[in-house]
């Protein structure tokens, strides 16, 4: 019975090194399958890295400016500036004279009540009176 015990533990241990070696594989289908898509994986991001090198070099020419060009710029610059001070001035201006114009059209409203009263009281004077 010893023998039997023995041989299936040989038995056992060849088993499952057969068994193991079994499992433990990847096929060669799955392996090239994975290295493709690793090499296609690979090339993008060569070429990512490759846009975004060139996205980091500024590709904007400045032109040059001769002194002529830059005198006119600056007489223009100049010429806003004064222009917008202008408007600020008049600007102010206009509301001082709309505040103005509210205050003579109320003032001629009171006199012209006033006149009507005026008048209200002298209509039995001569009128010989209005003229001395």
């Amino acid at each position: 019975m010893l023998k039997v015990i023995k041989s299936l533990k040989y038995l056992v241990v060849v088993l499952m090194i057969v068994a193991i070696s079994g499992c433990g594989g990847v096929s060669q289908d799955e392996y090239d399958k994975v290295l493709s898509e690793l090499d296609k994986t690979k090339s993008e991001l060569q070429n990512a890295n490759k846009k975004i090198a060139e996205l980091g070099k500024p590709n904007i020419q400045i032109p040059k400016i001769d002194t002529e060009t830059m005198e006119k710029l600056q007489a223009a610059q100049k010429k806003g500036e004064e222009l917008v001070a202008k408007v600020k001035a008049l600007t102010g201006e206009n509301k001082t004279l709309s505040d103005n114009l509210a205050k003579f059209k109320k003032m001629a409203g009171d006199l012209q009540n006033k006149l009507k009263t005026f008048q209200g009281q002298t209509k039995d004077l001569p009128l010989d009176f209005l003229k001395k």
